[in-house]
């Protein structure tokens, strides 16, 4: 898959999963689960087919880059259903592991931003789509990770 048709098709996918949060508020956890899940398996999927087409790199690991959104619509959709059941993913050393899991989902989206087998060779510093989306993949991790840690652990705004 060329770099360009990954990146036209990756960047919308991966906006509407940041929404999550906003579709849980206005159409309530069933209908996110649902939309998300749908998202989530495209995006997975789209990484998955850039991977698999660049020498070097190991498909199976695409799923880190939809990680963090799975364990999000998971543990929401646990907290809608049964707020005791969510009790002890709230702890400090799951904070942690899930910002430990939006690194990794963001180092690895960066990866698939190489220049590919059928894409022109060009040094990482010579190359401006490599560039701006490294600084886009930075900011929406950083945006991404600070709003669902906020709805995942709201214990974070009371300390």
């Amino acid at each position: 898959m060329k770099r360009l048709t990954y990146i036209y098709g990756a960047v919308p996918l991966f906006a509407l999963l940041s929404c999550a949060p906003t579709a849980a508020a206005a159409f309530g956890v069933t209908a996110m689960l649902c939309l998300g899940s749908l998202i989530l398996i495209a995006a997975w999927g789209l990484v998955w087919l850039r991977m698999f087409g660049m020498p070097g790199k190991r498909p199976e690991f695409s799923i880190l880059a939809v990680l963090p959104h799975g364990v999000y619509l998971a543990l929401k959709t646990i907290g809608a259903e049964n707020p005791a059941a969510l009790e002890p993913f709230t702890a400090n050393i799951y904070q942690g592991l899930y910002l430990l899991i939006w690194i990794a989902s963001a180092c690895l989206l960066i990866g698939t931003l190489r220049p590919g087998p059928e894409d022109p060779a060009k040094p990482a510093s010579k190359d401006p789509v490599f560039i701006v989306m490294c600084v886009l993949i930075a900011a929406y991790t950083a945006s991404g990770w600070s709003g669902c840690t906020v709805n995942l652990f709201p214990s974070l705004l009371h300390s």
